[in-house]
């Protein structure tokens, strides 16, 4: 899936080793595709309450970031209505691709971005950092605003929503899927 952004086009894959596919658009989401970290291994493990064993190698960490109309900083009821509707398009973004990935076979699930916990699966011990696990995989900015902690993407700034995906089914099949889902022009706005 090609992408023209500007946006996409500058960023620096030297920085992500664990990448697989690299940042593109589909609907309101910039997401790419990487093999999970050595690193993120014991969290995943935390957090699914599965040990993948052997087939560490398989499993591919999704991350998706919307741009947002206000600065996620901020409080008040339109923040409030913002992360409201980015969770309503994740979900059935999320939703549509696991679906679609266990139909064939292979596991797949995403984290509430809200909680940390599983949507679909089992739920072990732990919670998804999103903001920490970006910033490992992407090498992004990370802003401490006493209470929690948010992440600076390089062409949202703090207007972004950051939400994961996880699969055990191959890049390959990912992106078909991917392509897929764009070529039907699916939206994921909630009525």
């Amino acid at each position: 899936m090609a992408t023209e952004d500007s946006e996409l086009a500058s960023f620096n894959a030297a920085k992500m080793k664990h990448l697989v596919v690299a940042p593109q658009r589909l609907g309101p989401f910039e997401l790419s595709i990487h093999k999970l970290p050595r690193r993120m291994r014991e969290t995943f493990t935390d957090v699914f309450g599965r040990d993948v064993g052997q087939t560490w190698e398989s499993v591919h960490v999704i991350p998706t970031f919307q741009s947002t109309t206000v600065d996620l900083v901020g409080l008040g009821a339109d923040v409030e209505q913002e992360k409201d509707l980015c969770l309503e398009q994740f979900v059935a973004f999320a939703n549509l691709l696991c679906k679609r990935v266990n139909g064939l076979g292979y596991w797949a699930d995403y984290t509430d971005p809200a909680s940390g916990l599983p949507a679909l699966g089992d739920r072990g011990v732990g919670v998804y950092p999103e903001v920490q696990a970006a910033q490992y995989l992407f090498k992004y900015d990370v802003i401490n605003t006493g209470c929690c902690s948010l992440l600076s993407h390089p062409a949202f700034g703090t207007s972004v929503y950051p939400a994961t995906l996880f699969s055990t089914a191959p890049a390959g099949v990912l992106e078909e899927i991917l392509q897929q889902i764009k070529e039907e022009g699916v939206t994921f706005a909630q009525s």
